[in-house]
C-alpha cells in the first residue's frame, strides 16, 4: 500500500492511498509517486529558501553537494515505514517538521525525496538510485533508494545518508531521472 502524506496535517487533507503490486512494478510506481511530489514541491518557496540556506551561498557543484549532504545528515533520522505501508512524505511536510523539531524522521525514500527537491531547487540535475542487495533465490528485490546530484558531466554524487557505511554491496542498481 502506498500512502502520500499531505503537505500539512493542519490542512486536514486525507492521506492518499493506493495498492501497490509487489516486485519491480511496485518499486517503479513508488519512484513515480516520489517524482510527482518532488516536482510539486518546487512551487513552494520554502524548498528553494532551504536549499539556498543549506549551501551557504556556494556556487561550486561539489561544494553544494557536500554542504547539502551534511545538512541532510544533520536534519534527518532513519525511521522505518509502518508494516505493509510505503509512506511517501512530501518535501514541504518534511521541511515543516525540521522547522518545528530540528529533524525529520523517515526512511530512505523520504530522504531521497527531500534531497531531490533541494537539489532541483538549486538548479542541479538529480536522479534516483535504487539498489537491491544479494539474497538467496532467483531475484534480488530492490530495497533501498537515494538521490544523486550531478556535479560534472558523467559525475554523480550520492545523498545516501540513511545507509550505514560498510553495509552489504548492491547486487542490482538502476537510476531514474527525477
Amino acid at each position: 500500500m502506498l500512502a502520500i502524506e499531505p503537505a500539512s496535517q493542519e490542512a486536514r487533507v486525507p492521506v492518499r492511498q493506493r495498492w501497490l503490486p509487489g516486485g519491480d512494478v511496485g518499486v517503479l510506481q513508488t519512484v513515480n509517486a516520489m517524482r510527482d511530489v518532488v516536482r510539486a514541491s518546487l512551487a513552494a518557496p520554502v524548498v528553494r529558501l532551504t536549499a539556498e540556506a543549506a549551501v551557504e551561498g556556494a556556487t561550486d557543484p561539489v561544494t553544494q553537494w557536500r554542504l547539502l549532504r551534511n545538512w541532510l545528515a544533520t536534519h534527518t533520522q532513519f525511521l522505518a515505514d509502518p508494516p505493509n505501508l510505503e509512506l511517501v512524505r512530501t518535501p514541504v511536510e518534511q521541511l515543516r517538521r525540521i522547522a518545528r523539531d530540528g529533524i525529520m524522521r523517515g526512511d530512505c525514500d523520504d530522504v531521497a525525496t527531500l534531497a531531490a527537491a533541494l537539489t532541483l531547487a538549486l538548479g542541479r540535475p538529480a536522479r534516483f538510485a535504487v539498489l537491491g542487495f544479494f539474497q538467496p533465490g532467483p531475484a534480488t528485490p530492490y530495497r533501498h533508494i537515494f538521490t544523486e546530484m550531478q556535479t560534472a558531466p558523467d559525475v554523480w554524487r550520492d545523498f545516501d545518508v540513511t545507509r550505514r557505511p560498510g553495509s552489504l554491496p548492491a547486487s542490482r542498481r538502476m537510476t531514474l531521472p527525477v
